[in-house]
């Protein structure tokens, strides 16, 4: 992807959107394509202005053969998402929403936030509905939490600004 934002999202067999994963500038997305199914299970939804690039899996193939250390990165590459994947299945196995919520800001903050100079975290706003989606609840029940983080997080003054002090773990 060159710029903006993608949501990867399936379909669950009740008809539920289930995001698979947020992209940004310098991800790729469409792996399984590799794997020449007939029908593909998952679709690509631009989140704002969205510019990519696209190879055909031959011609990924075929760039492959040419570049083995290239083979090599995007294989490190999707070993690292397995891992984020078992997490995440992990989370919605034994973690409460509230939990996997908080992780998932985290994880997202992570991923697609920009450090600032203060410390804090500058992100592109998601709407309740997507991190419902994300993390497998209603959007009513992630906004209650959200609300409820807000509240407890204390806030003390520093140079005219409100700055988080303390807040519930994830852990």
């Amino acid at each position: 992807m060159i710029d903006g934002r993608v949501k990867v999202s399936r379909l669950a067999e009740d008809g539920q959107q289930v995001v698979v994963d947020l992209y940004q500038p310098d991800d790729f997305f469409g792996e399984s394509a590799l794997l020449h199914l007939p029908r593909r299970s998952e679709q690509a939804v631009a989140l704002e202005n969205t510019r990519l690039m696209a190879w055909t899996a031959a011609e990924i193939e075929d760039i492959i053969m040419k570049r083995p250390r290239l083979a090599v990165a995007l294989l490190q590459i999707l070993a690292q998402r397995t891992m984020d994947f078992a997490r995440r299945v992990e989370s919605l196995s034994v973690d409460n929403i509230a939990r996997r919520l908080a992780r998932s800001l985290l994880r997202f903050s992570e991923r697609l936030g920009v450090p600032q100079e203060d410390g804090s975290v500058h992100m592109a706003p998601f709407t309740h509905e997507l991190l419902s989606q994300y993390v497998g609840t209603s959007r009513e029940i992630v906004t209650h939490y959200m609300s409820q983080f807000r509240r407890d997080i204390d806030f003390s003054e520093n140079d005219g600004a409100a700055n988080p002090v303390t807040a519930p773990s994830p852990a």
